[in-house]
Order: structure tokens, then C-alpha cells, then sequence
């Protein structure tokens, strides 16, 4: 039986979750993996934010899905039909991009929403084009603010477009729009901020850090895929919400703790 072509509807449909890796599901696995094959197997739903939802309204706005996204979310309205005091900037984001005809024109009148599919180390990857013009690719991001963050990993602030591993999406991204039209185009981040006035930015993620970053998804998409088959068995964080949701209590020794700490 052939496959199902991918489109806007079914991009995200349990099947094609599952047989597709894609970005954010990439994400999940690099973060947790138990976490992450929950997910994909329709085991844990991960928790919608606020920021998350003031993401998807822009850019439902800005692909002309802001009526279907409406009335998939009506807990964002108040009765009357207006936004909830905590979603209102995300017109002022809207505005702010519109009145700014050079930022406009530039990153946000493409192709809005384009699907591409491929394959990366062996593994189906799908992914979905905010903004795709002939001579770039575009993701548009909404951001409490552009500054560095801290990494309790790395001990030290990360710029955020590292923080968040939108290397890694830009890397996936450019590589399937690669597979598809032979073309490696240039991939910019369009970040609007949520402060008072919105701030706008561009940002170009030069090539070899797309290169650093699509190694890492070449070297981790196998282990990853094999996980959601069953083939291994996937590691715990031991500290996402998912792994607590998942775990009882743990019985600790105050003395011992004590010791530890002398």
C-alpha cells in the first residue's frame, strides 16, 4: 500500500507521528527519551503553554489559518470573542510585523506552510515550512525576549536559538527542502518579542553550524527511530514532567544525606 502524502491536514495525524520523525519530535527524544516514545505512542499528552499557544497564533495568522486556529482554541476568547488579556500580544506582534513593510515583505509574504519529506541517516523525517521563498527558508519565532539563556547543562548562558536547538530545526529543515528541489538555501530565524514595543529580528544561521548540527541528527536519528520501533530501550531524564508523572515516591535517609554532605 502506498504511503500517505503528507499535507496541512494530516501533517499531524497518530500515523504520520509516528512514522515520521520530525523536529519537535527529535527535540523530545534529545531532552527524554521515555518522555518522547510516550509521546509518539499516544501514551502522554506534553502540556500546552501559554507561549506556545501566542506562537501558533501568529503564525496561524501570518499563514492564513487564523480562523481554523480560532476555532480549534476557543479557550483563548473570552465570551465576546475577544483575546484573553494574557493572549492580547500576540495581535500587537501581528501589528507590529505588518506596520514594518521592509521586515514584512522580507520574511514573512513566502509560501506559507509548505510540507517536505525526506530521509536522514536512513530515518523518514517530515517537516513544515513556516515561510519558504525561492532564495531562502524562513521560521518565524515568537520570543519573550532575544537574551541569552542559562544552561544548567552547559553551566553558562546560551544565545537562545542554541538554548532551544533551533540549529537542529534549521538543520532538518534545510536538508529536506534539499532532498526536494536540489537547492541548500539559506535559513533564517524572523523573531518577534513579546516586550513593549515588540522588538524584530533576523537571524542567519551560517552554514557550518547547519553542518554541526545535521551531524548530530545523522549520528542520533538511528537510535532514536529504533526506540519508537522497540528495538531498544529508551533512557529516562529523571527529571521531566514526564518521568514524575511516572514515579512514586523515593524513600531518602536524612542521615545518610547528612553524611554525604560532611
Amino acid at each position: 500500500m502506498a504511503d500517505e502524502i503528507l499535507t496541512n491536514e494530516n501533517y499531524f495525524s497518530p500515523k504520520n507521528e509516528f512514522d515520521y520523525m520530525s523536529y519537535s519530535q527529535f527535540k523530545d527524544f534529545f531532552e527524554c527519551e521515555a518522555m518522547a516514545l510516550a509521546v509518539a505512542q499516544g501514551r502522554y499528552d506534553k502540556p500546552v503553554t501559554d507561549a506556545l499557544l501566542q506562537g501558533s497564533y501568529v503564525d496561524a495568522y501570518f499563514s492564513r489559518e487564523l480562523e481554523a486556529f480560532r476555532e480549534a482554541n476557543p479557550s483563548l476568547f473570552k465570551k465576546d470573542g475577544t483575546l484573553l488579556a494574557k493572549y492580547e500580544v500576540c495581535e500587537k506582534i501581528i501589528e507590529a510585523i505588518k506596520s514594518d513593510e521592509g521586515f514584512f515583505n522580507e520574511f514573512f509574504s513566502g509560501e506559507p506552510q509548505r510540507v517536505f519529506v525526506g530521509e536522514i541517516a536512513g530515518v523518514r523525517f517530515k517537516g513544515k515550512i513556516d515561510m519558504l521563498f525561492p532564495d531562502k527558508i524562513v521560521d518565524m519565532k515568537c520570543m519573550a525576549n532575544v537574551q541569552p539563556v542559562w544552561s544548567d547543562d552547559e553551566h553558562r548562558k546560551l544565545p537562545f536559538y542554541f538554548y532551544y536547538r533551533y540549529d537542529i530545526q534549521a538543520a532538518i529543515y534545510q536538508e529536506l527542502v534539499y532532498q526536494a528541489t536540489g537547492k541548500r538555501l539559506p535559513y533564517y530565524l524572523a523573531v518577534a518579542t513579546k516586550t513593549d514595543p515588540v522588538e524584530k529580528h533576523a537571524y542567519l544561521f551560517t552554514q557550518p553550524v547547519l553542518d554541526e548540527a545535521l551531524a548530530l541528527v545523522r549520528e542520533l536519528a538511528p537510535r532514536f527511530d529504533a526506540i519508537k520501533k522497540g528495538l531498544i530501550e529508551p533512557t529516562e531524564c529523571g527529571h521531566c514532567k514526564y518521568y514524575a508523572s511516572t514515579h512514586k515516591f523515593t524513600m531518602f535517609d536524612i542521615e545518610e544525606i547528612v553524611k554525604e554532605e560532611e
